[in-house]
This record gives structure tokens, C-alpha cells and sequence, in this order.
């Protein structure tokens, strides 16, 4: 070996020449060349010389070590020959050969070859160890080619610290060895040094039995970089370790950057990295590429990375892939095919942009890229594409381990992952630990991917609790297949979070289980959020469950919450063709908004395929839609199966099912509730949907504890079964606890089946049913039930609360109902509120022998067995009917029930079978029915049978009354007031009992007298003992005080069709709008009654002239008297009235009675007073005196009323017999009749009488009284502040104004004649005290004319104490009860001849 000493020769500037032709005896100079490196003269100054450079003319060998040591700033050149710059001198490193170094040197334009079969130690070539910033190397286009090393670097070796410096410019290594590592180039970058890889590089065919085929980097110390800036190639490299063309290895902080780098067919046979490894082992390391890194057909052959392995781990240690990463064709043997990147204590990787074709696993997963992350975060920053990637077990493009890590793919270009495929994950397989975090965001496209068990697109399966999954981008799945989930597979056991937001899901396939876009199954308390769109379209589950999506939830805390929307178009499975839900042990799935179009399931559930149980909760809040689903089992539209669980579907918007079909039951709904398990539903439309068996828009099985819950509103509208029961809906109810809760309303309109074109309704074991709210409109069956058929095996069905069955018909029978009840297990119908109107029973002409259609136009009612009516188990009170026909019987009601006379019977008129039916209005044919069990009647063969034994049903209970008396009492002191009748007789019914009243003939003048002279006879013996013993009694009794002014109805001309007689002014009472209650009934209906009522208003009975009869009915339709009979079987059934007159006692009549006939004493003396007067002023003309009397107006008693010719006339004859005298309600004055009397001249000329007043001098007050001629108004005169009253009448024709006229002249004229008697008897009075006349008559003031002339006033004294018969009056009213004392303190009033103050 040769040592060169610098301390030996101290040359400067030297420079050298070697070459082919020259001799190593030589001075090496440009004339006396040298032949190798090996020249004496060469070697002497190498490090000795200022300036050193060795040009190589061509070629040469070195066959020893040459050692660099110097540290001049001018680097030990060794160079090309001058003249041919761009040829490279060959220098051919022979066995012993090698560069040294560790000073400052410069290799540019050679090419380094080694003789066969020659290895080193360390560095084939090159073997440099520099330690500070003055030892630099620079090594620019050079070729190494054929270099082997025993353990390190097959070419060069370098150690690099202390702010040394390597520069690698243009350098190109070929077939280059290593035992240890870097079969090309190793070098060591220790504190504060620095390596710069630029221009372009290549390492072709290099090996390394470690690691690093071409190269290998480890850092030692910090503040280092390493700038891989060129263009720089691996092609062939392998090794049996890491990095099969670069591995570098940083186990301090320092700086690496690389910018552009081609890997091809590199291989990593053991370990990781098949193109590159890159491993940052401590805090601090940065790591820049921001080039473009390609790797095509690498592979790690045995563990990790094909193309690449980044390894990361402490904090702040970043890998930054600003540029690209391509990977192509790259394989590992067991996990990332393309690259594989594992980050550990907070390590970061952030990749820009990256690509992946054709890469693939063959043992684990990620076929194109792998992360592990324990602490550390992986992001996709810009976009990726994934083709063709597979892995034999996870992730056939990306398989993601995040463990207490973040994992964020938020690209803002689109990421496409294509037609990769695994076992799990054909695009990405995920796996999330404790703490694990997954971002996914940005677009997302997986095309065509699949896998052989689950996860066609996406796999994940958290492995530990509080992990978070947040796929907030938008996906789309297209052409994705797997055994379970084609899109995506979700499988969570343990606590945690998954948020989604939007998905597409299209040509999506499950070959297996379910979920040919998306499947889901989460336990142990996992949670899931949908916030976005979710949609699939022509997804399948071929074999199994959920053609779109599967989801299945099992355990308590878990909730599905999906508040965005999900969409189903063309979806496929065997069950649940759009979705599958399996919701179990407390779990929760709520569905803000759905829509389902066009799916299918082969066996059930169109649409969706529900399994709700162990308290497990599913709830559509929001809106849904399904639109033209099918299945050739149950459910087209939905299939529900809740045991022990609830179903919500409360949406906030309508839910629609619309043209849904199914081949057996539910071609809207198929559910089935079971142990106590619930729905409840709410504002849901069912459209034009079909089924086959039942239940054309719903079916509802429910048993054991089952509860539906109705709360909105729900429609069907033109549902039809084709060959079963339950157009609209169909409905099984088993046991006593099965609950249907009806708070909202249920609608039917135009639905169609063969029973119950609207709704069948069976009930078993005792189940209750009450059906609220529901309307039926034209709904129609081809046998039995247009609207409801109801099989009542055993249990209750109740009509309330506003049923409505509208324009149904049925080609069977009931139109609108068809109920069948079996009699013999205490089974129940009742109908509180229902209303059916213009339903049909078609006769059905399809049959050739006798048809048993065509009954109950609005119900059938059909029963088998014994019924005791006494159970009240049928009850129809609240049934209301109109408008309906049959075209056999029964156009509103047909009963088939052995029992039905029985049932008829019970209660009163049939009470409980007729419902609104008027037994006075209806038609019988409306209520028909047959004493045969409907067993019986399903077999009978001829109509004649029919009509043999059925008929009306108003026969079995109509109940025809016995009158026997009546009589009618009459006041005669008010002869138009109350009437009070009595009746007796048998067979009357309280409420509906009605009586009419009719004049049977005009009395005979004969029969008229000798009652006049009964009544005269009565009175003149029974007046005064009827007054004596009335005092003491109690008032009238509350209940005759009604004062109802519409009591009776008189019909003057009354017509009805059915066995009445027609009489002029028939009374019915009550009328029809009032109830028959007013009629009272004492004792019952077969024994001996009494019956009483009171009519207000008498002026109707004229029974002075006329006879009157009476007959009683009990349905206002057939009117019947004595024996029972109606007029048309007797003409003499009809009992006469007998006319009661009574004068009521002291409290009333005897106040009237004394103080008329004390007054008509007086009356007769003031007669004689009036005649002598008359007599004496011999007139020749008879007028009629018309005096109105009144008590004192300074008496309690005293006041004005009007002055009327509505007035009762006292003749001498009537006040001897005081049945005629009448003291009307308006007036309280008496009038008196005269042959005639003459007006006093003198009262013309009276000066107080004024005529000279207009209405302006008047104030008016107040209105205190109306007759028929005028109205009298209390006024105050303005000048003297006078009170007067004022009679205004009409002054027009020539009538009214002599009437005015002759008023004024005989008021006038009475009040002098008067006075001047009061004046002669109040002179002879012995009381000197006397001031005032016996009897107190009202002084007439004045009259005048209105303006226009048609309007008279006449002014009277105005008195305002009131009068006796205001006083009686209100007495009366009150009920209030006149002492003894007070009676008398009247009568003194009333009769004396002085006037009580």
C-alpha cells in the first residue's frame, strides 16, 4: 500500500496526467505521462500540493489505496481528460485499489470500474469518512460500475459529520454489491452534515444482502440534510432487508428532501420496502418530497411495502409528500402492495397525491396502500387513484389500522379507487382501535370493486371502544359486489361513533347475507349518524337481505340516527328489496327522510324489511316515500315484524305508498306485532296499492299484548286485494290485551276487494278493537263488505266517534258493513257513532242458481248461535243512516241471527237495533232481517225461503199505545194561557210518546147553552169554598213554569202517508224539534199509565164550539186510541177530550174574581150615575162607552196602561156568570158597555184640554206599553218638567182618523161624567178627611199632530204606582204565595169607596 504525506513535499499546483501510454516512472506530467494511479510521482503530492488535480486521458487502474487527506480549500481532483470533457475516463479499481478519504476531493467525468471477482471491506471505489466542514467530496458524472463490498457501501462508502459535505452530482452505479447494506452507495450523515443527491442519478442492477439495494442512508446525530434533488433512478435494485433501491434509516432530527424518483423492478426479498424504505425513528425528523416518486413492479417479497414502506415515529416527525407518489404493478407478500406507512407517537404523513395500478398483497392487506397508525396522523391532502389493486385479505386498495390515531383522506380532487378487490374491503378495509380517528372527506369514487366475503368498496371493523368514524364526503359506489355489503360492510362491537354523510350506491351487489350497497351491524353500544344523502339504485341482495342496505342493531346504547335522507331505486333482495332493518335489545334506528322506487323482494318487504324486537325502537320522523315496490310475498311496499319492540312512523311530513304490489298479503304494509311489541302511525297516504291474499294496503296481525297506535291521519286510497279480504287494509286482532288505540283519523276512498273493500277486521280471544274516526268513501267488494267486513270469531268491535261509510257498495252483501259474529263466545258490535249513507248491495248476477247478495245496503249483520239481548253485546244506537239500497232486503240494515226478535224487542222500540231509523218517517224495507243462524242462511237455495221468514224489523218491536181518557184543564180567568192535559192508558213510552189533538165537529148551539149553564151553576156554588181552600196552598210547581212559546205544532193540513185520517187543525205535540220527554209517564208500559204535559200557549182551543179528540203513538207514525186501534180500524178509536174549568185559588184567580166583582158593583152604580147624566142630556145618537178604570194612581197598586179595543165587554148577564170576563195581559182597565151615551158639549170648551202642543215639547223617555192600535210612551213635558203619557197612533185613512176622533171625544167626555159623580160622592161622605173619588179614572191633557199628518197623540195623565194586574202577575210568575192579610188589604182597596194612601 502507498501513503502520501503532505508533510513530506510541499508542492502546490500540481497537475498530473495517466494514461494508456504512459509509464509510472514518469513524472506524470502532460508530456511524461503516467500509466495508473498507482505513479510514485502522483501519489507523492497528493496531499502535499496547494492545487491537486489528475487528468485521466483514457484510462487507468489503481491497484492500491490512495489516501486523501488534505484540507485545502482546493479539492484533490481527479478528472477526465481536458480536451474531451463530455467522455469519461475510465479508472479500473483493480484487487488492493481504493480512494481513502478524508479530506477535501473532487471526482467529475470517470468512470469506475473494478476487475472481476475483487471486493473490499468497505466501498468498492470510494471509501470516504468525513469529519468536518473542510472534508467535502464531490462526485460529479461518474459511473461505478461492478463494485462489490464485503460489508458496506458496493461503491462508495460514506461518513459524513461535523458539517462535512457530499455532493453526488450526475452519478449512475451498475451492478453494484453489498453484503451489509447500500449495494451501491452507504453513507452515514451524522450532526450538522449534509448529502446532495442532484442532477440525475441511477442505480441499476445494484444488490445488498441487508439493506438499501442501491442505497442506503442512516443519520447519527441532528442537524444533518439530505437533498436527493436530482432525478434519481432505481432500476433492478435489490435487497434482502429494507429498501430494495433506497432505505434510509433517521434515528435523529435532521432534514431530508427528495425531489424526483423512479423505482423499477426493485425488490425487498425478506423485508420491507421493495422500492424504498423511508424510517424516521425519533422526534423532529421532516421529511419533503415534493417531486415525483414512481415505483413500477416493485415488491417486498416476504413482509411489507412493494413499492415503498414509510415508517414514523416521535413527535413532530412529518413525512410531506407535496408532489406525487405512482405506484405500479407493486407487490408485497404480506401487507401494502404499493406502500405501506406506519406511524407511531405522533408522527405525521401527509401524501398530496398519489397513485396506485395494478398493486397487491398476497397474504394481509392493503393491495395498494397500507397505514398503521398508533398516535400518529395519515392524511390524502390532494387526490388518489386506486385500479386494479387487490389483497388477498383486507383493503384491496387502502387497508387503514388507526389506533389512537388520525387517519384524514380529505382530497380536494376526486379519489378513485377502481375494480380492486380483497377478502375484506375490495377498496378499503379499516380497522379502528382505542382513540382511533377516520376522516373522510373530499369525492370519492369506487368503481367496480369487490370483495369474496364483505365490503365490496369499503370494510370496517372497529376493534376497540371510543373510536370516531366520520365519512363526511361525498361517495359513490358503483358496480360493487361482496357475499355482505357490495358497497360498504360496517361491523362494530364495542362503544363508539360513525357519522356519514353523503353516499351513492349504484350496480351494487350482495351475492350472500344483505346489503347490496351498504351493511351495517353495530353492538355494544355503537352509534350512527347519517347527515347527508344516501342513495342506491339497481342494488341487489340476490340470496338474501337488503337489496340497498342491511342494517342490524343489537344491543343497548346502540342508535342509528339517520337525519339526512335515503334513497332506494331499483333495489333487489329476497327480503327487504330497498332496506333491511334488524333491531334488537333496546337499540334505536330512526329515519328522518326515505324514498323507495321500483324495488323488489322475492319473498318480503319491497321496499324495507323491518325485524323489531326486545325493546328495540325503528321510527320514520320526517317524510317517506315508496313508490311502485313489489314482492311476491308480504309487504310490498314495507314488511314490519315487532316483537316486544315500536314502530314510530310519526313523520312530520306525509309518508306515501303508492303502487306497491304483493302477491300475498300487504301490498302497502305487511305487519305483524307480537308481544306486546307496538306501532304507531301517523299522516300516512296508501295509494293505488295491490296485494293478492289481504290487505291491499295494510296488514296488521297482532297478538299478545299487541298495540297500534293511530294518531295522524291515514288514507287509502284505490288499494285493492284481487282474491282475498281488505281492499284498504286487513286486520287480525288475537287477545284480550291486543290494543288498537285510534286517535286520529283513518280514510278510505275507492278500495276494492272480494270481503271488505275498505278494511277486513278479524277478532279472536277475546281482542277488542274500537275503530275511531274512520271514513269509507266508494269503496266496493265483489262479495261481502263495500266498505268493512268485520269477522267478530271472538272478541269486540266498537264504531265511535264519527265512522262514515259513503257511496260503498259491495256485489254480496252490506254495502257498507258486513259483520259476522259468532253469538256463542260473547262476542260484541257495537256502533256509538256511525254514519252510512248511499251504499249499495248489488245483486251479483255471475251466478246461475239463487244469488244470496243483494242484502243490507248499508249493513249485514250476520250471527250464529243463541244471543240474550239482556248482554247488550250488540248495540247500534249510535248507527245514523241515509240514502242506501239493496236490491233484495234490507236497504239500510239486513240482520240474519237467530235471536234478531228477541234483540228487537229489548229496550224500548227497538232501541238498540235501529239507530236513526224513524219508526214515523222511515221506510220499513230500510231494517230487515231473518230469525236464522247466518250458517243456515248461506246455504238457502231459493228466494221464496228468504221471503217466507224475514221481515221488517220495526214489526218485532213496534209497541202501538191504549188511550182510554183524556181531558184538558183550562183556566177560565186565562182561557189562551197554560192547558194542563191528563191522559190515562197502557202501552205509552216516556220520550217517545206523542199525542195528537183534532177537532172532531163544530158543537150544536143546544150543546153550547147547556155548558154555559154547568159553568153558571159550578160557580155560583163552588167559587167561594174553592177560594178558602186555596189560600193555604203552596204556589204552582216549578215544572209548569217553562216558558217555552213552542210547545205544540199545529198542522192544519197534515199529511201521512201510513193509517192517518186527515182532520182540520191537527195538534201533534210535541213538535218535532223538541223531545217527547216533555211528556210525563207514571207507571209502566203493560200496566195502568198516567201521562200529563202542559202547553203554554191555549188560544187554539176553541172548546166552547168545538169537539176535540185525541190519539197517542209512540213513533209519530201510527197514531192509536181506544183498544189500540188506529181510526182506519175504528172509526171511533179516538178519545174525546174532556174540557176541565177551573178558577185557581187565592194566590191568582181568587184575588181576580173578588176584585172584578167588586168592581163590576161599582161599575153597575157608575152605569146608573151615567144613565141619569145621559138621560138628562137627551142626545139623540148611541155611542159605546169605553172607560178605562184603574186604582188611584196614589194607591201601591196604581198605574197607566194603554187605552186598546182589544177589551172584554161586561154585560149585566156575564158578571153574574164571570166565566166571560177577560182582563187581558196588556191592559189593566175595565170597559163598560152602554146602549149609548152622548158626548158633553161642554167638554169641547175645557181650557186645560190642549191642542196646541208638537212632538219638540216633548222629552221622550221611555216605551210602557203596546196594544193593537197604538203605543204608549212615558215622556216629560219640556216647559213645566211634567210627566205625561203619550198614546202614538197612526192618523192615515179615513178609518184610523175617525177612530182617533171618537177615542178623544168619549175619553173626555167619561172623565167629566165621572168626576162630576165622584165629586157627589165624595160630598156625602161622612170622613171630612175624604180628598180623592172611589175610583180614580186617568185624565186625558191634550192631543196634537205630527208634521206630516199621519201620526195622532193623545196626552194622558201619567200614573206610575203600577196596577193590580201587573202586581197578580208577577206574583204569579214568582211563584210567590199572597198572606190572607194582604188578599184582603186588596180587595178593601179594590172595593172601597175611599182611596188608601
Amino acid at each position: 500500500m502507498f501513503y502520501v504525506s503532505h508533510q513530506q513535499f510541499d508542492v502546490s499546483g500540481d497537475t498530473f496526467y495517466v494514461g494508456t501510454t504512459g509509464k509510472d516512472v514518469y513524472q506524470c506530467s502532460q508530456s511524461t505521462i503516467c500509466q495508473t494511479l498507482d505513479a510514485p510521482a502522483l501519489r507523492e503530492k497528493v496531499n502535499n500540493a496547494t492545487e491537486y488535480t489528475v487528468f485521466i486521458l483514457d484510462y487507468t487502474t489503481l491497484s492500491s489505496q490512495i489516501n486523501i487527506s488534505q484540507t485545502f480549500p482546493s479539492p484533490r481532483t481527479f478528472t477526465n481528460n481536458p480536451t474531451s470533457n463530455s467522455t469519461q475516463s475510465e479508472v479500473q479499481i483493480n484487487f488492493g485499489g481504493e480512494f481513502f478519504i478524508t479530506g477535501n476531493s473532487l471526482f467529475e467525468h470517470i468512470k469506475f470500474t473494478m476487475l472481476g471477482k475483487v471486493s473490499y471491506q468497505q466501498g468498492g471505489a470510494i471509501n470516504a469518512q468525513l469529519s468536518d466542514s473542510s472534508s467535502n467530496l464531490k462526485i460529479i458524472d461518474c459511473t461505478f460500475t461492478g463494485f462489490k463490498a464485503l460489508n458496506q457501501g458496493g461503491a462508495l462508502r460514506l461518513q459524513i459529520s461535523n458539517g462535512a459535505e457530499t455532493v453526488l452530482e450526475d452519478v449512475q452505479f451498475n451492478q453494484c454489491e453489498a453484503n451489509l447494506g447500500g449495494g451501491a452507495l452507504w453513507c452515514s450523515i451524522n450532526k450538522d452534515s449534509k448529502l446532495t443527491v442532484s442532477g440525475s442519478c441511477q442505480f441499476t442492477g445494484c444488490k445488498s444482502n441487508a439493506s438499501g439495494g442501491g442505497c442506503y442512508f442512516s443519520t447519527n446525530g441532528s442537524n444533518y440534510e439530505i437533498n436527493l434533488l436530482g432525478n434519481i433512478q432505481f432500476v433492478g435494485c435489490a435487497c434482502k432487508k429494507q429498501g430494495g433501491g433506497l432505505h434510509i434509516d433517521n434515528k435523529n432530527d435532521g432534514h431530508i428532501t427528495i425531489n424526483d424518483m423512479q423505482f423499477s423492478n426493485c425488490n425487498s426479498t425478506s423485508n420491507t420496502g421493495g422500492g424504498l424504505c423511508l424510517q424516521a425513528n425519533c422526534s423532529g425528523i421532516i421529511y419533503n418530497i415534493t417531486g415525483k416518486v414512481s415505483f413500477d413492479n416493485c415488491h417486498s417479497s416476504q413482509s411489507y411495502g412493494g413499492g415503498q414502506y414509510l415508517e414514523v415515529r416521535g413527535k413532530n416527525s412529518i413525512i410531506n409528500i407535496t408532489g406525487v407518489l405512482e405506484f405500479e404493478q407493486c407487490t408485497a407478500n404480506r401487507q401494502g402492495g404499493g406502500l405501506y406507512v406506519d406511524i407511531q407517537d405522533n408522527g405525521i404523513v401527509t401524501i398530496n397525491k398519489a397513485s396506485f395500478k395494478d398493486c397487491s398483497t398476497v397474504e394481509y392487506g392493503g393491495g395498494g396502500l397500507i397505514v398503521q397508525t398508533d398516535s400518529g396522523q395519515f392524511i390524502i391532502s390532494g387526490t388518489a387513484l386506486f385500479m386494479n389493486c387487490k389483497s388477498s385479505t383486507y383493503g384491496g386498495g387502502i387497508y387503514l389500522n388507526v389506533s389512537k390515531g388520525t387517519v384524514n383522506l380529505n382530497p380536494t380532487e376526486q379519489i378513485l379507487i377502481e375494480n380492486c378487490n380483497s377478502k375484506y374491503g375490495g377498496g378499503i378495509s379499516l380497522l379502528v382501535s382505542a382513540g382511533g380517528k377516520f376522516l373522510m372527506n373530499g369525492s370519492w369514487v369506487f368503481k367496480d370493486c369487490n370483495s369474496s366475503e364483505q365490503g365490496g368498496g369499503i370494510y370496517i371493523n372497529p376493534q376497540q371502544s371510543s373510536y370516531n368514524i366520520q365519512l363526511l364526503g361525498s361517495m359513490k359506489f358503483e358496480g360493487c359486489a361482496s357475499k355482505n355489503g357490495g358497497g360498504i360492510y360496517f361491523l362494530s362491537e364495542h362503544v363508539g361513533q360513525i357519522t356519514i354523510n353523503q353516499m351513492a350506491f349504484m350496480n351494487c351487489n350482495s351475492t350472500t347475507s344483505g346489503g347490496g350497497g351498504l351493511y351495517t351491524y353495530l353492538s355494544q353500544g355503537a352509534q350512527m349518524m347519517t347527515i347527508g344523502k344516501v342513495s342506491f339504485d339497481n342494488c341487489h341482495s340476490s340470496q338474501s337481505y337488503g337489496g340497498g342496505q342491511y342494517i342490524q342493531a343489537n344491543g343497548s346504547g346502540i342508535i342509528i340516527n339517520i337525519t339526512g335522507e335515503l334513497e332506494y331505486k331499483r333495489c333487489q333482495s329476497q327480503n327487504g328489496g330497498g332496506l333491511f332493518v334488524d333491531i334488537r335489545n333496546n337499540s334505536i334506528i330512526e329515519i328522518n327522510k326515505a324514498s323507495f322506487i321500483d324495488c323488489s323482494g322475492n319473498v318480503s318487504g319491497g321496499g324495507i324489511f323491518a325485524i323489531v324486537g326486545s325493546e328495540g325502537q325503528f321510527a320514520i320522523s320526517g317524510t317517506a316515500s315508496f313508490m311502485n315496490c313489489n314482492t311476491t310475498n308480504f309487504g310490498g311496499g314495507i314488511y314490519i315484524n315487532v316483537n316486544k319492540g315500536t314502530v314510530n312512523f310519526t313523520p312530520t311530513e306525509q309518508i306515501l305508498i303508492e303502487n306497491c304490489t304483493c302477491d300475498g298479503c300487504g301490498g302497502g304494509i305487511y305487519s305483524s306485532i307480537t308481544n306486546k311489541g307496538q306501532i304507531q302511525l301517523n299522516n300516512m297516504k296508501i295509494n293505488k296499492c295491490n296485494s293478492t291474499s289481504s290487505g291491499g294496503g295494510l296488514f296488521s296481525a297482532l297478538d299478545s299484548g299487541a298495540q297500534i297506535t293511530i294518531t295522524g291521519k291515514i288514507t287509502f286510497d284505490n288499494c285493492q286485494c284481487s282474491n282475498g279480504s281488505g281492499g284498504g287494509q286487513s286486520l287480525y286482532i288475537n287477545g284480550s290485551d291486543t290494543v288498537i288505540n285510534i286517535t286520529g283519523e283513518l280514510e278510505y276512498k275507492q278500495c276494492n276487494s272480494v270481503q271488505g273493500g275498505g278494511l277486513y277486521a278479524e277478532t279472536l280471544n277475546n281482542s277488542v278493537f274500537e275503530f275511531n274516526n274512520a271514513s269509507f268513501k266508494q269503496c266496493s267488494s265483489n262479495v261481502s263488505g263495500g266498505g268493512l267486513f268485520a269477522n267478530i270469531s271472538t272478541g269486540q268491535l266498537t264504531l265511535d266517534n264519527s265512522c262514515e261509510f259513503n257511496q260503498c257498495q259491495s256485489y254480496g252483501n252490506g254495502g257498507g258493513i258486513y259483520v259476522y259474529i259468532n253469538l256463542t263466545t260473547q262476542s260484541s258490535f257495537i256502533i256509538k257513532d256511525a254514519y252510512i249513507h248511499d251504499c249499495k248491495a248489488l245483486n251479483n248476477i255471475s251466478q246461475q242458481t239463487y244469488s244470496l247478495s243483494g242484502f243490507g245496503g248499508g249493513l249485514f249483520l250476520g250471527g250464529e248461535g243463541d244471543y240474550d239481548p239482556k248482554s247488550e253485546l250488540i248495540d247500534l244506537r249510535g248507527m245514523k243512516i241515509y240514502n242506501n239500497s239493496a236490491e233484495k232486503y234490507g236497504q239500510s240494515l239486513y240482520v240474519v241471527m237467530r235471536d234478531v226478535e228477541d234483540w228487537c224487542n229489548y229496550g224500548t222500540l227497538g232501541e238498540y237495533v235501529k239507530g236513526n231509523y224513524s219508526d214515523t218517517y222511515s221506510n220499513e224495507s230500510e231494517l230487515e232481517g231473518i230469525p236464522i243462524d247466518l250458517s243456515i242462511f248461506n246455504i238457502t237455495k231459493t228466494q221464496k225461503q228468504i221471503k217466507q221468514q224475514q221481515q221488517p224489523l220495526e214489526h218485532w218491536w213496534k209497541i202501538l199505545g191504549i188511550l182510554k181518557k183524556a181531558q184538558v184543564t183550562v183556566n177560565v180567568s186565562t182561557p189562551h194561557g197554560k192547558l194542563k192535559f191528563h191522559i190515562e192508558g197502557q202501552r205509552m213510552i216516556q220520550g217517545h210518546l206523542c199525542v195528537k189533538i183534532f177537532e172532531l165537529r163544530d158543537k150544536t148551539q143546544k150543546e153550547i147553552e147547556m155548558e154555559q149553564k154547568e159553568i153558571y151553576l159550578y160557580f155560583n156554588k163552588n167559587n167561594f169554598n174553592q177560594l178558602k181552600g186555596n189560600l193555604s196552598k203552596s204556589p204552582i210547581s216549578s215544572k209548569y213554569q217553562k216558558g217555552n212559546h213552542k210547545q205544540i205544532s199545529i198542522i192544519p193540513n197534515l199529511k201521512i202517508e201510513q193509517k192517518l185520517h186527515n182532520y182540520a187543525n191537527e195538534i201533534i205535540y210535541p213538535p218535532e224539534n223538541e223531545p217527547n220527554s216533555t211528556i210525563q209517564i207514571e207507571g209502566g208500559i203493560e200496566s195502568e199509565q198516567n201521562a200529563t204535559f202542559e202547553m203554554d200557549d191555549g188560544s187554539w182551543l176553541n172548546y166552547k164550539k168545538k169537539e176535540y179528540r185525541m190519539l197517542i203513538s209512540n213513533d209519530r207514525k201510527i197514531y192509536t186510541g181506544k183498544d189500540g186501534h188506529d181510526i182506519e180500524e175504528d172509526a171511533n178509536a179516538a178519545i174525546q177530550l174532556k174540557v176541565i174549568k177551573e178558577e185557581k185559588g187565592f194566590p191568582i184567580g181568587a184575588i181576580v174574581v173578588i176584585a172584578v166583582t167588586s168592581i163590576v158593583v161599582n161599575v153597575i152604580i157608575i152605569i146608573i150615575i151615567v144613565a141619569f147624566f145621559i138621560s138628562k142630556m137627551k142626545k139623540a145618537s148611541e155611542h159605546t162607552l169605553e172607560t178605562k178604570l184603574l186604582l188611584d194612581k196614589h194607591s201601591h197598586y196604581s198605574s197607566y196602561q194603554a187605552f186598546d179595543e182589544d177589551s172584554i165587554y161586561v154585560t149585566e148577564q156575564q158578571s153574574q156568570q164571570g166565566e166571560q170576563l177577560n182582563i187581558q195581559s196588556e191592559q189593566s182597565y175595565i170597559i163598560l158597555s152602554t146602549s149609548s151615551i152622548q158626548s158633553h158639549s161642554s167638554s169641547s170648551s175645557d181650557p186645560n184640554f190642549i191642542t196646541s202642543w208638537k212632538l219638540s215639547d216633548f222629552e221622550k223617555i221611555k216605551k210602557i206599553g203596546k196594544g193593537a192600535f197604538g203605543t204608549v210612551w212615558k215622556m216629560k213635558e219640556i216647559k213645566n218638567q211634567r210627566i205625561v203619557a203619550i198614546k202614538e197612533v197612526d192618523y192615515d185613512s179615513d178609518e184610523e182618523k175617525q177612530r182617533f176622533r171618537k177615542e178623544v171625544s168619549v175619553m173626555r167626555d167619561v172623565y167629566h161624567i165621572l168626576q162630576q159623580a165622584s165629586s157627589s160622592s165624595s160630598s156625602s161622605s161622612q170622613s171630612s178627611d175624604s180628598q180623592h173619588p172611589f175610583i180614580h179614572v186617568v185624565e186625558p191633557l191634550g192631543y196634537f199632530l205630527n208634521e206630516d199628518k199621519d201620526k195622532a197623540y193623545l196626552v194622558l195623565e201619567y200614573c206610575e204606582n203600577g196596577d193590580v194586574r201587573n202586581y197578580i202577575q208577577k206574583m204569579k210568575d214568582s211563584g210567590t204565595e199572597i198572606s190572607d192579610a194582604k188578599a184582603f188589604e186588596l180587595i178593601r182597596q179594590t172595593s172601597s169607596q175611599k182611596t188608601f194612601s
